[in-house]
């Protein structure tokens, strides 16, 4: 990892630039926000890729973890850019929901100086721990800007809410996922689910990485279409 100009570590994986720049400092540990790209010269040319993915990780994820669904993005959506959020097991337990958000104001910074404040956004959530972590970013926002993220589709990984998920889980149980799914479809909302047989949490897209990605394309193209639940 090699330091900028401007002291800010740029990391090169494949032919993709990845800057992280660290966020505000805080009692118990350094968050940080990582972006791929440059969000100054960033101009879509696909009007089918998101405009932004807001990637946001589960509690602790290593970079070398993270990295590969940022590589995974790249190649899935080429010109959209992927902001990642990343949460400590301290940030998810011990600081509460007004110093969070706090924390996310320098990020919602970068995307109203990039011009991503608004747009098609698609948002990958993994774990509770990045669950939360959305869900704070999202009522940040709405106080930030005055109206609601613009999230026009949503992936939530290993959660008991929503829907890629393994039988292999730890940490979750697979029939719960899928039973709230299917619910939530027959409750009317666009539901894809995706079970995977071997894969541990939050490891999926190790069992079957064109499965998983192919899954993230057609989460994305669900949303302009009616309910629909893929098993």
């Amino acid at each position: 990892m090699e330091k900028d100009g401007s002291g800010t570590a740029v990391e090169s994986c494949r032919s993709s630039t990845y800057t992280f720049e660290d966020d505000i400092k805080h009692s118990f540990s350094l968050e940080r926000t990582i972006s791929i790209r440059s969000f100054e010269t960033f101009q879509s040319t696909y009007s089918t890729s998101p405009s932004l993915v807001l990637l946001f990780s589960w509690t602790g994820a290593q970079q070398r973890h993270i990295s590969k669904y940022i590589s995974g993005y790249a190649k899935l959506f080429p010109t959209s850019p992927v902001l990642v959020i990343e949460t400590s097991l301290k940030d998810l337990v011990m600081r509460s929901s007004a110093e969070k958000q706090r924390n996310l104001q320098r990020t919602i910074d970068l995307m109203i100086k990039s011009g991503l404040s608004n747009g098609n956004i698609l948002i990958h959530c993994f774990s509770d721990g990045g669950s939360n972590k959305a869900v704070e970013f999202a009522e940040a926002y709405h106080a930030r800007i005055g109206h609601k993220l613009p999230c026009q589709a949503l992936c939530l990984d290993s959660t008991p809410r929503v829907y890629l998920f393994s039988e292999k889980d730890d940490m979750i149980y697979w029939r719960d996922v899928e039973r709230h799914g299917v619910e939530a479809a027959r409750n009317g909302v666009r539901t894809m689910l995706v079970r995977f047989r071997n894969s541990g949490h939050c490891n999926h897209v190790k069992e079957d990485e064109k499965k998983y990605w192919g899954a993230m394309r057609e989460v994305w193209e669900m949303r302009d279409l009616e309910i629909g639940v893929a098993l």
